[in-house]
């Protein structure tokens, strides 16, 4: 009867042992039975790639010969306080042996027999949790530095839209208004009324499941009334129930105020273009005035004056009829050159546009070619900037004058250097004229009637010398005469770019 009993309970104890077998394959942690010196008298484990050494090498080997001192010094303490203390303790270390990326593990204690100082060390691999772990408080510093760090307001609020977290440059744009610490508060609280309910009205959508974004202008609730583009976008869980909203506050002051200029602009633009348009009509009007209201008269005072020379046979009178006779061409061309400019004005040349100084150039001086009683023009370009934001004609007006000018008493070749530069935001142009000017056997210049003749051409483009230099002074520039000398004038002109 005794042998059956043995027999049963020998064969209970193989089945409890095959029962603990399985348990322990199901088991994926690494667990040593070692006693107080740190001799590993066993070890079950169902993971043996996670071993530093093969089990038969491990078994009844002393910690201290696997090791390094400061790892088994670590290990040793541990036990020693387990089966001191008679209780568990766990400690998290790196793997003590190099390998490629690095292995982690936690290692938690159990005294399995006090009295003869035996101790379980169960030994969990966690490199996978560790990377996860190491990678979230990552993301955590990379979020926590673009929130507090921000050029923009930003928030994080509740579902009740109440301010959780927020960094320091919301609490700026809320300044005066509102001081300190806001957390706690409702963040619609800090818009204005009628902003407050359109947002109001699209978190309720929110709230009942209609996705989305909200994207907004308003106006914090502060002394300033700061404008402000606002997006909140909800963090959702389970059953699409927003847990967090998102805030977003960036400033448009500056854009506001930027619009506010544009609109003074566009208001003032449209007051000046109002009044262009009354002084173009003026002009109209004036020409017509030149054109019908003068013409007849300047006829009439031409005919007076040949009938005043028919019927006068006194020397006296026959002056003072040739002086209104000469005074009257004169005002006739003044007022031909200003009714052809007048009628002139919508012309292409007459517009502000980029043009080029070679061919304004070429037309200018073009017209000296077989003119009489000029010296020879030699016509030097130094153009380093080659074109200007200018009406041409004007140009045109301004270096025929110039020539025109420097050549009168000069019938040698003389050369005409024409230079044009950028400086300091302005087109420079230049015209220098050198050569000598003629002189007679006794040294005197050209005979009084040739002098009168061409001072009478300088005195007919008078007019367009005036306006020329007037269009030239109203965009911001300049026109100067420069006398260097006998024998080398000049004339520079300055154009503000635009």
């Amino acid at each position: 009867m005794n042998r059956i009993n043995k027999h049963l309970e020998i064969a209970k104890l193989e089945s409890e042992l095959k029962e603990l077998k399985k348990v322990l394959k199901c088991i994926d942690d690494l667990v040593f039975k070692v006693d107080k010196s740190g001799t590993v008298l066993d070890c079950w484990t169902n993971r043996a790639q996670d071993l530093f050494y093969d089990i038969d090498y491990i078994m009844n080997r002393p910690i201290e010969e696997m090791f390094d001192k400061e790892f088994r010094d670590k290990i040793i303490e541990v036990i020693t306080k387990t089966i001191a203390q008679n209780r568990s303790f766990e400690i998290s270390y790196d793997s003590p042996r190099p390998g490629p990326g690095g292995q982690s593990f936690l290692m938690r204690t159990k005294n399995l027999d006090p009295q003869e100082g035996i101790v379980l060390l169960m030994v969990t691999n966690t490199t996978l949790e560790t990377q996860l772990l190491d990678r979230v408080r990552e993301n955590q510093e990379k979020f926590h530095q673009a929130f507090h760090n921000s050029s923009v307001g930003m928030a994080l609020l509740d579902e009740h839209m109440v301010v959780i977290e927020h960094n320091s440059e919301l609490l700026s744009m809320l300044r005066p208004s509102f001081e300190g610490e806001i957390r706690g508060i409702g963040f619609l609280d800090f818009l204005l009324p009628p902003q407050r309910e359109q947002v109001e009205d699209q978190i309720s959508g929110i709230e009942q499941g209609r996705p989305g974004r909200i994207r907004e202008e308003v106006i914090l609730n502060s002394d300033t009334g700061t404008w402000c583009s606002l997006s909140i976008s909800p963090v959702l869980g389970r059953g699409a129930k927003v847990l967090y909203y998102v805030c977003h506050l960036k400033d448009l002051s500056p854009q506001k105020a930027n619009e506010e200029k544009l609109l003074a602009q566009r208001s003032l633009l449209e007051s000046i273009n109002f009044d262009l348009q009354v002084k173009i009509r003026q002009l109209e009007t004036f020409s017509q005035v030149l054109s019908h209201d003068l013409r007849s008269p300047l006829a009439n005072n031409h005919m007076l004056a040949e009938q005043i020379k028919d019927l006068s046979g006194s020397p006296e009178a026959n002056v003072l009829a040739d002086m209104l006779l000469a005074n009257n061409r004169r005002f006739s061309r003044r007022f031909e050159q200003l009714t052809g400019f007048l009628e002139s004005l919508g012309q292409d040349d007459y517009q502000f546009k980029e043009n080029d100084l070679e061919t304004i150039l070429q037309e200018a001086l073009g017209v000296f070619g077989d003119k009489k009683g000029y010296a020879e023009i030699r016509l030097i370009s130094d153009l380093l900037q080659r074109s200007v934001n200018f009406p041409a004609r004007y140009l045109i007006s301004l270096f025929r004058y110039a020539v025109k000018k420097f050549l009168v008493g000069r019938s040698s070749p003389v050369d005409i250097r024409v230079t044009s530069t950028l400086q300091n935001g302005s087109v420079m142009i230049g015209v220098h004229c050198a050569g000598s000017a003629k002189v007679g056997e006794s040294g005197a210049q050209f005979s009084r009637p040739v002098d009168q003749v061409r001072q009478q051409e300088l005195e007919d483009m008078a007019v367009d010398l005036y306006i020329a230099r007037g269009q030239v002074r109203s965009y911001g520039g300049n026109v100067r005469f420069l006398d260097e000398g006998p024998e080398r004038n000049s004339m520079v002109i300055n154009i503000p770019l635009g």
